[in-house]
């Protein structure tokens, strides 16, 4: 590093949080949670106790501010000067010194302490020392075998409270590990104490005080670590602090991890405050199998207030040299990013370019107006599984590109969007891949009173374009006018309605040889409900039980001729859930109105906590009646179904304790005298370190599948993480994770092994070792194996 080079050492770019940018030495913590670690908040901040006499308002002028001294014992000397001995206090506005003996000049207005000095500036900062000599108005002068605490007055806490921690789905950042992981509870973090928190601490020889705002220490440690550890040292023959500006420059400066070198600077700046600067990020090493040995050293540029851009040139051995800008900006109105990098002539892919792109932008056009940008986009179908160490990353299959417009209005809702899908896997047929819609349109005219009754319109236009020559592309166009009338009371409701839903399509390509094809189905469905409650008392509490009898009928006749219609997203979708079986179409999707004339048949109970609300436990049956044969299908050789009932279907969920919820699902064939699905899970969720959850869902001969999710403290520090899905039919491991990290506060290491599919019908292993030190960059290593 050449002689006059300087580092910023900040650990991460500055992040939209809200309507504000907050610097990158204030979420210092959200890097660590991009590498996997989570910020549990362990590490209590040490407070300054600064006496009350120093809380004055920091705007008031010190040269202004009265001088009053305080001593056991006080004697007037020669020159000017005054003795003041035992429990002295001196104390000038927010800034004030206290200490066994001080001899006070009323000329010069320098002050002479010796013994148990304590000092605190006007910023609140806090020295220590044998003994000092400082100008009372200026504050120019020296101390002596010093030691210091540098405070922050908004409160550590607090910074990471509004910090953003969740990370997205990103196509970036090749060798660090981003934990997606959504955490389901956040700990309880001490309310914000109204003192001063500290943000490092120091040990001088002797420190230069050249005003209120700058110092100069000479021989000195620095740390970040909280009291008492000293794990992470940054040594030097002098550093300067200049708060002004909010930078500390270290000359000859030695970083110590446990005491032993790791690394040295000519000369090193790092931030002293919350302000964003320009400069250079922490650099990152890393080893990952294919890529080799990677170095990367991110340039962060603060353009304004609201824009901020990063330059990091990557140095990846095995590959090449590799380039990544991300651009940031955040208006009144309009706030998103645009990332990028460019790989060219990757030495290990036949010497190809390589690329990755994003853009994501998110505006407020006007009153009611919105527009949504989401686009990615990759060279080619290995680069996610090449440079992306996320497991849901590397085993997908398409890339989703798409831009919606919306406007919200009194008596209208309109959207626009347009949404393409990149493949990113060669095993994939072209085939397969969902049709992209180039435009969709949607037009809603809301509910309306008309009477006692309520109408509504719902039409959709949508263009279907696919990749594959031999499919059939077109447009297609729904309307559906509802008009209900709803009767509802207190105890219960009965709401008829009839619905008209049209179907019609401009189609190219299509094999039937009609492009023309329509049908219009009528629906009339009427649904009903009772509500009786009862209470009762438990333990001295009371709880209110209900009982909800549900009865919905539904008529849809037949139309055959929609088995010729295309099928551009429709399924039969999931019959998992309760819900599913309480619906007018059967089919999800836009391409067939499923015939059905039928009763369902539902009973739920409730028990709530009548205190608090809570719901404690629900159970919902029910069951499918069907009074005619169902013709449609997806395509003209699909069977009829001629079942007389659904199979019967239960779900129930009940909050065990203030951590502990199960939840469970079945379906029972009574034709087969089994259970043709069932699902239970368990979560426990105590806090964001502690919590758990198990899962269980058989298919009757088709799959039995277990998955495990644990976050484990396994004490203070030490985190254990695991993530398993497992097939119990096929006795064969999907995916699995196994980590466990450790917090030292101002360092972290983590240890991580993954079983994962890479998205081919392949399983790959790897193994990843993690080790960070605050402000100070990282470390990692992946290896892989088949």
């Amino acid at each position: 590093m050449p002689p006059k080079a300087k580092v910023w050492l900040i650990t991460a770019m500055a992040a939209v949080i809200g309507n504000d940018m907050v610097a990158p030495s204030a979420i210092a913590q959200s890097a660590r949670q991009n590498l996997g670690f989570a910020d549990y908040g362990i590490c209590q901040p040490d407070t300054i106790d600064i006496p009350l006499v120093l809380k004055g308002s920091p705007e008031v002028d010190q040269g202004q501010q009265q001088t009053n001294a305080v001593a056991d014992q006080v004697q007037s000397l020669d020159n000017d000067e005054v003795e003041f001995n035992g429990n002295v206090q001196i104390v000038q506005g927010r800034q004030g010194v206290f200490a066994d003996q001080v001899v006070f000049n009323t000329k010069t207005r320098i002050f002479e302490a010796v013994g148990n000095v304590k000092f605190y500036t006007p910023n609140g900062d806090e020295l220590n020392a044998e003994s000092a000599e400082i100008e009372m108005d200026t504050f120019v002068g020296t101390a002596h075998n010093a030691g210091m605490r540098f405070v922050d007055h908004d409160p550590v806490f607090d910074q990471r409270k509004h910090a953003n921690f969740e990370e997205d789905y990103s196509m970036f950042a090749p060798f660090k590990k981003r934990d997606v992981a959504a955490r389901r509870a956040e700990d309880r973090l001490p309310a914000a104490d109204p003192g001063t928190y500290v943000r490092a601490r120091a040990t001088a020889a002797s420190v230069d005080f050249k005003g209120g705002d700058y110092q100069l220490m000479h021989d000195a440690v620095l740390t970040n670590c909280e009291e008492g550890n000293r794990s992470v040292e940054l040594v030097a023959k002098q550093i300067e602090l200049d708060h002004v500006r909010g930078i500390g420059t270290g000359k000859s400066m030695i970083v110590k991890f446990k005491r032993v070198p790791i690394l040295y600077f000519p000369i090193l700046s790092f931030p002293i405050n919350d302000q964003r600067k320009t400069g250079f990020l922490s650099p990152g090493y890393g080893y990952e199998e294919k890529s080799g040995l990677i170095l990367e050293a991110p340039y962060y540029i603060n353009i304004a207030p609201r824009f901020d851009a990063t330059v990091t040139p990557r140095i990846l051995a095995n590959r090449g040299n590799q380039l990544y800008g991300e651009f940031r900006y955040l208006t009144e109105n309009s706030y998103g990013s645009i990332r990028g990098e460019f790989l060219p002539s990757d030495d290990v892919f036949d010497e190809q370019d390589r690329y990755a792109a994003s853009i994501n932008h998110k505006t407020r056009l006007g009153k009611n107006w919105d527009l949504d940008v989401d686009f990615q986009d990759v060279s080619d179908s290995r680069y996610l599984s090449d440079f992306s160490s996320d497991v849901d990353l590397t085993s997908t299959t398409y890339i989703l590109q798409k831009a919606d417009l919306r406007y919200y209005g009194d008596a209208i809702d309109f959207k626009v969007k347009a949404s393409a899908y990149k493949r990113v896997n060669d095993n994939v047929s072209i085939r397969r891949q969902p049709y992209e819609r180039l435009p969709q349109a949607e037009l809603d005219l809301k509910e309306m009173d008309l009477g006692p009754f309520r109408f509504e319109i719902d039409s959709e236009y949508t263009k279907y374009v696919h990749d594959d020559t031999t499919r059939v592309d077109g447009a297609r166009l729904r309307i559906k006018p509802h008009l209900s009338l709803p009767l509802e009371r207190i105890y219960g409701h009965l709401t008829p309605e009839f619905s008209i839903q049209s179907i019609s399509y401009d189609l190219e390509n299509n094999p039937t040889g009609d492009d023309s094809p329509s049908v219009a189905v009528p629906i009339f469905s009427v649904d009903s409900g009772l509500i009786f409650e009862r209470f009762f008392k438990r333990s001295d509490n009371v709880f209110m039980q209900t009982l909800e009898p549900r009865l919905y009928y539904v008529n849809i006749p037949d139309k055959l001729e929609q088995e010729d219609f295309p099928d551009f997203d429709t399924g039969g979708g999931s019959t998992s859930s309760f819900s599913h079986f309480f619906r007018e179409n059967r089919f999800f999707g836009g391409d067939r109105v499923g015939d059905t004339h039928q009763i369902s048949l539902g009973l739920t109970s409730r028990i709530v906590d009548d205190d608090t609300g809570k719901e404690r436990f629900k159970l919902s049956l029910g069951q499918v009646f069907f009074l005619d044969d169902r013709e449609v299908g997806l395509s003209p050789d699909s069977p009829a179904q001629t079942e007389s009932r659904s199979d019967f279907l239960a779900e129930t969920s009940a909050s065990l304790s203030k951590d502990w919820r199960v939840r469970s699902f079945a379906r029972w064939s009574a034709d087969q005298n089994e259970l043709e699905y069932i699902s239970v899970s368990t979560d426990y969720d105590h806090s964001r370190r502690r919590n758990a959850s198990i899962g269980y869902s058989q298919t009757t001969d088709v799959s039995k599948n277990l998955t495990f999710d644990l976050d484990l403290p396994v004490s203070d520090r030490w985190q254990l993480e695991a993530d398993v899905r497992y097939a119990l039919r096929e006795s064969e491991l999907r995916s699995a994770t196994l980590g466990i990290s450790y917090d030292g506060c101002c360092w972290a290491a983590k240890i991580e092994t993954q079983r994962y599919p890479d998205g081919r019908g392949e399983l790959k292993n790897r193994f990843m070792v993690v080790f960070e030190l605050d402000d100070l960059g990282q470390i990692s290593s992946q290896s892989y194996s088949q």
